[in-house]
């Protein structure tokens, strides 16, 4: 009995905190061009291999490249393979100065705000992907791949 006792103390015990060896989330980011936009890189975005709560978020950028005549509108869209961090990964992504999403990598499915690329131009979009601190360790070992999907209308006028 004692021994018993023993043995389940040990076990339980190993497994106060975080294991020796446990793996972080993981997230990878890809994008391909369109028929109207080009996008660099293409394929593989941002790579998220050691996501961690309250970790620094990692960073990568996205360059899209108007390849029609008219001003578009463009949007970004998140389609992740298996949904296991969509209420976990939190993404940001700027142009510029300027935030068009912030948010979980669930949120993102619906769309980021627009950006405005004039013909023939590029605009380079940064994205930072991080776990919230919060997290709590919930994401411990899941990963996703995810594609940004761009979208693109022509641009209305402005008022």
């Amino acid at each position: 009995m004692l021994g018993a006792a023993a043995c389940a103390a040990l076990l339980l015990g190993a497994h106060i905190g975080r294991p020796a060896g446990a793996l972080n989330a993981a997230l990878t980011l890809t994008s391909a061009p369109t028929g109207e936009l080009g996008v660099t890189p293409a394929g593989v975005v941002l790579a998220a291999r050691d996501l961690r709560p309250g970790a620094p978020a990692v960073r990568g950028a996205l360059l899209v490249r108007n390849q029609t005549g008219i001003p578009l509108d463009v949007r970004v869209r998140a389609r992740p393979m298996s949904g296991d961090l969509d209420g976990d990964a939190r993404l940001r992504i700027t142009d510029g100065g300027a935030t068009i999403f912030d948010g979980t990598l669930g949120a993102l499915r619906a769309g980021s705000s627009r950006v405005r690329v004039r013909p023939g131009t590029g605009r380079r979009l940064r994205i930072a992907v991080s776990l919230s601190p919060g997290d709590g360790g919930g994401a411990q070992g899941r990963s996703d791949d995810a594609t940004l999907e761009l979208t693109s209308t022509p641009a209305r006028p402005s008022p």
